[in-house]
């Protein structure tokens, strides 16, 4: 099987791939659940994995493959790999970025709501803020005309145990993976759906650990070959999508109270934009750093949210 990984980075349609991936999912539904036209895209991946025939049945091929975690880790990589520039399509975020930036953020929400409201669907407060951010982009996209689809972002997965003590020297362990978010879905309901599944599956994936010693090979080579490495994986997402849990309670600063706190992740090669998703005394806040040419209305998007 490995051997035919090569296969699908010619997948060159966004249906196709969307349905791969879902199908590639730990939570990807049986063959005999699927409707008829995902059992045709099931039966296009059986046969590109298995050209000359392999299990007995398209139920077992996809059944052989929930076992597979690193192949379909692998599997799902090169499909958001070769379908990279076709999710980078929405005509309001591409494009050569300038050099002005612009940051704005959301008004804050209510920690406990979204927390509440995840619980009822079974999802996290990040698969909630996250099926948000879609949200937000999705109207954006549509309001300037483009076809929303579904389109690749970077999140932090971070590495370092939570139970273990921090070491004496501090520094980042983690490492990006891409996340596709669900831009095409048009329902709230689909969007958190889609957004619990896909972050479950990178949470249970090897993406993480492997994604971390590419990282970690890049940052060893030499300048100009890190930063031509670095721009290329940059540019295949439209930018960073990362949450951050701030302090519980209201800090003080200098005597005063803090009443805010607001986040920005840095853009990177030609990314258009970043999500920062921020906690901070009970409430969350979304803080978007963007490029003024390419996002020309961000103060409207952070609105959206």
């Amino acid at each position: 099987l490995l051997k035919r990984v090569r296969t699908l980075a010619h997948v060159d349609d966004r249906e196709r791939a969307s349905a791969y991936l879902r199908l590639l999912e730990d939570r990807a539904p049986r063959y005999s659940e699927l409707d008829v036209s995902m059992q045709a895209f099931a039966r296009m991946l059986f046969f590109s994995l298995w050209p000359g025939g392999g299990p007995e049945s398209y139920e077992a091929g996809l059944e052989s493959l929930r076992t597979e975690v690193n192949l379909r880790a692998d599997l799902r990589e090169v499909i958001q790999l070769a379908m990279a520039d076709a999710w980078h399509v929405a005509r309001p975020l591409t494009g050569a970025v300038g050099v002005d930036k612009v940051a704005v953020w959301s008004r804050p929400h209510d920690l406990t709501e979204i927390k509440a409201a995840g619980r009822r669907q079974g999802a996290t407060i990040n698969d909630m803020m996250v099926a948000a951010v879609a949200g937000a982009i999705r109207t954006h996209v549509i309001d300037h005309g483009a076809d929303p689809q579904d389109l690749a972002t970077m999140v932090p997965v971070n590495l370092r145990p939570l139970d273990q003590p921090l070491p004496r020297e501090l520094g980042n362990k983690f490492a990006l993976v891409m996340l596709s978010l669900p831009i095409g879905a048009d329902t709230p309901r689909a969007r958190l759906e889609l957004a619990t599944q896909r972050m479950d599956t990178i949470k249970s994936s090897p993406e993480a650990v492997m994604t971390f010693g590419l990282q970690r090979v890049v940052s060893q080579s030499p300048g100009q070959v890190a930063f031509a490495l670095t721009n290329f994986f940059a540019n295949k997402a439209i930018g960073v999508l990362t949450n951050v849990p701030g302090p519980r309670a209201e800090m003080t600063f200098a005597g005063a109270p803090v009443r805010q706190v607001v986040g920005f992740a840095p853009c990177s090669g030609d990314q258009p934009m970043t999500a920062t998703i921020f906690s901070y005394n009970d409430e969350v806040t979304v803080g978007f750093a963007s490029d003024a040419g390419l996002v020309p209305d961000p103060d409207v998007l952070a609105g959206l949210v």
